[in-house]
Parts: C-alpha cells; sequence; structure tokens
C-alpha cells in the first residue's frame, strides 16, 4: 500500500537520523584491545626465582617478611577452571591444556576420597557398625535413595572439599608462579544444590546453609 510505503520510509529516515546524531555526539567508548596473556612457550629468564617449596616448608610469618610471592609471578600465573557435566570428558580437555601450556593440573574431587584413609582402609566396610548420621555419604548412597538424610550431608562435604581444592590451587600458584588446570570450583558446585533442591532432595534449610557457606 502506498501510504504504508510512505510511513516505512519516514519511520526508517528518522530512526537513522536518531542513530547519526547519538553516534555524533555521544563520547567515544574506548575499545580495549584483546590480547593473549597465556604462552605455551613461554621461557622464563634464567635469573628467575625459584618456586617456593611450599609442601616441605610451609610459609609463616617470618618467610613472608623476606619472600616476594609477586616476583614469581609470569604470565602464566593463571587459574584456569574447566567445567562440565559428569560423563562430559573434561579431564581429558583439562589434561591436555595443562600439558599444552606447562601448567600444574588439579583432578575433580572424589568423594572416595573421604572414605579411604592414609592407610588404604576403607571406612565403607566398617559402615555397619556406624550408625547412619556417622557414615560418610558417597554417591552410590545418593543413587540408590537421593532423598536420604545424607544426601544434604554429601552436598556440605563436596563443596568443602572442592573449596579446599580451590585453595591449593591459588597456593600452588602464589608459592610456585606456575599456572594451575583444575577441574570444576567451589563457585559451580552449586548446580547440584540447585538441582537436588528442585527435586526436593534437599530442604529449604539445608539450601541456606550452604548459602551462608558461600559468603
Amino acid at each position: 500500500m502506498p501510504g504504508t510505503s510512505s510511513l516505512l520510509r519516514s519511520g526508517v529516515s528518522r530512526f537513522a537520523a536518531t542513530s547519526l546524531f547519538n553516534s555524533a555526539t555521544s563520547p567515544a567508548v574506548p575499545q580495549q584491545q584483546q590480547i593473549r596473556t597465556i604462552r605455551h612457550d613461554l621461557r622464563l629468564p634464567d635469573d628467575f626465582p625459584e618456586p617456593w617449596p611450599y609442601k616441605e616448608k610451609g610459609f609463616t610469618r617470618i618467610d613472608a617478611i623476606f619472600d616476594r610471592t609477586q616476583a614469581r609471578f609470569n604470565e602464566n600465573s593463571k587459574l584456569i577452571v574447566v567445567e562440565g557435566n559428569l560423563g562430559s570428558g573434561k579431564s581429558k580437555v583439562a589434561k591436555e591444556i595443562a600439558d599444552t601450556l606447562g601448567f600444574h593440573y588439579i583432578p575433580d574431587f572424589r568423594i572416595e576420597e573421604l572414605v579411604v584413609d592414609r592407610y588404604g582402609i576403607d571406612l565403607r566396610d566398617y559402615y555397619h557398625l556406624f550408625p547412619k548420621s556417622f557414615r560418610i555419604p558417597t554417591y552410590d548412597m545418593f543413587y540408590k535413595n537421593p532423598a536420604d538424610d545424607n544426601t544434604a550431608r554429601m552436598s556440605e562435604r563436596c563443596f568443602v572439599s572442592r573449596f579446599d581444592q580451590y585453595l591449593n590451587a591459588l597456593a600452588h600458584i602464589l608459592n610456585t608462579g606456575q599456572g594451575v588446570v583444575m577441574e570444576r570450583s567451589p563457585f559451580s558446585d552449586f548446580v547440584f544444590t540447585n538441582a537436588m533442591r528442585a527435586k526436593d532432595y534437599i530442604g529449604i534449610e539445608c539450601m541456606c546453609f550452604m548459602f551462608e557457606i558461600l559468603k
């Protein structure tokens, strides 16, 4: 229709004029240039500070006075977190990234690490002697009865353990300057907490408690 075409052309003209006016009068927004900050072929100078043996010596207040942590930092002093669902192949991807960049690799937390002590004793072999509230929940127990009371304990244990892994990753970077590639982080662990709450596997009290821990 002639009237409609005329109205459309008029509207387009006004829109174009307004856009040109705004672009001419609005202050220029600085464009940030993206640059690469991780190199797979990084070569450190010969006089670069040696990594601090934090696992053997720790790091005391006296060490903090004389040691300069930032002197070990370089372009690759980064933390890379690889996220993904169960069975998505994130372990393989994380290992390949770590090998390519020369980073330290930290695998995903396995809840089995809590039920097998340093002597190799599996506490699950003695679960029949423990009260239910003293049993460390595992994924097998969760799959059999996801609405069990131990599900809330499992959620809390997983979050705390992943937070410990996150602290270990930061400690490695700060003490050695080497980058770290790790699977999952405590910040993404709430995906599982929200999903369990949506299915009513955990109560609102557990949900609020988990948010308080995150704070």
